[in-house]
């Protein structure tokens, strides 16, 4: 499982969109308790990361278990 994007750092008007569906979750969001996964970490520029939604790495967890 990616790791989970954490709080520090964040602030609310970052923009995290899935690299699966698109949906976009905001920093306010992260903030708030809503997760979201690092799919791909990009350390020189962490917003050009790649990101997955929680709905979007449970489907992909529930794939790998079958």
């Amino acid at each position: 499982m990616p790791p989970i994007l954490g709080k520090r750092g964040v602030t609310s008007l970052m923009r995290f969109s899935c690299c699966d569906c698109g949906d976009v979750t905001t920093g306010e969001e992260v903030i708030q308790g809503t997760y979201v996964h690092t799919v791909s970490p990009n350390p020189l520029n962490p917003r050009e990361s790649l990101w997955r939604c929680e709905c979007c790495q449970e489907v992909l967890e529930d794939r790998e278990r079958e």
